[in-house]
C-alpha cells in the first residue's frame, strides 16, 4: 500500500490469525443454523414493519447487523490494541534513540546516562525492527478500521432514521397525503349569535329598561 512492503512474515501470522478468528465464527454460525437463520430473520424484520412500523424495523435491522458482523468488529478491536502497543513502544525507542527516556513518576523526559550504551544499542535495534514492521500493522489496522467504521456509520444512521421515524410521525404524514379521507377534518365550528337577551330563571330578562 502506497508504496510500501508489506512484512511477509507478519502479514503471513496476521492473516492466518484473522483467518482462525473467521473460521470460529463460521463454526460458531453453523451450530446455531447457519443460513438457515436469515430466512427467520427476514420474516421477523418484514412482521415488525406490520407490527411496530418502520422504527422497529429499523432498530432491529441495525442491531441484527451489529450481530452479524460481530466477528468483524472483534477484528478490528484487536488490531487496534496491537496498533496502540505497537506505537506506543515506538514513541519510547525513539526516546531512547535519542537519549531519552520517559519518567513516568515524575511525568516528564529525563536524559539517559552517557555511560548506558548497551541499552541505546539494544533501543536502536529494536526500533529499527518496528519501524520497519509498522507498515504491516497500519495497513491491517486501516483496513479493519475502515470495515468496523463503515458498519458503525451504517448502525448510526439506521438508529437516527428509526428515531427521525418514531418522533416525525411519517405514517400520519403519508396517509394524510395518500388518503386525507381516512382521517377527521374539515369540521369548522362557527359561533351563532343570540338573537333575543339572556333570561333569568323567572323568566324575566336579565336586563331592565329605564
Amino acid at each position: 500500500p502506497a508504496g510500501f512492503r508489506l512484512n511477509a512474515e507478519l502479514d503471513d501470522l496476521l492473516g492466518r490469525a484473522g483467518l482462525l478468528v473467521l473460521e470460529g465464527w463460521s463454526v460458531a454460525r453453523a451450530a446455531v443454523g447457519g443460513h438457515a437463520l436469515f430466512t427467520p430473520l427476514v420474516s421477523v424484520l418484514a412482521c415488525s414493519a406490520a407490527v411496530g412500523g418502520a422504527s422497529l424495523t429499523l432498530a432491529l435491522a441495525a442491531d441484527s447487523l451489529a450481530l452479524l458482523t460481530l466477528h468483524l468488529r472483534f477484528l478490528s478491536a484487536a488490531v487496534s490494541a496491537l496498533h496502540a502497543r505497537h506505537t506506543a513502544v515506538l514513541h519510547s525507542l525513539w526516546l531512547l534513540f535519542r537519549g531519552l527516556k520517559h519518567n513516568p513518576l515524575k511525568a516528564r523526559t529525563d536524559h539517559l546516562p552517557a555511560t548506558d550504551r548497551e541499552q541505546h544499542l539494544l533501543g536502536t535495534l529494536l526500533f529499527t525492527v518496528l519501524l520497519l514492521l509498522y507498515p504491516t500493522v497500519a495497513f491491517y489496522y486501516i483496513a479493519l478500521g475502515a470495515t468496523a467504521g463503515g458498519i458503525s456509520l451504517i448502525r448510526h444512521a439506521a438508529g437516527k432514521a428509526a428515531a427521525s421515524v418514531a418522533r416525525l410521525r411519517v405514517a400520519t404524514v403519508v396517509l394524510r397525503w395518500l388518503r386525507p379521507s381516512m382521517l377527521p377534518g374539515g369540521i369548522i365550528v362557527t359561533p351563532l349569535a343570540s338573537s333575543s337577551p339572556p333570561t333569568t330563571g323567572d323568566g324575566s330578562s336579565s336586563s331592565s329598561s329605564s
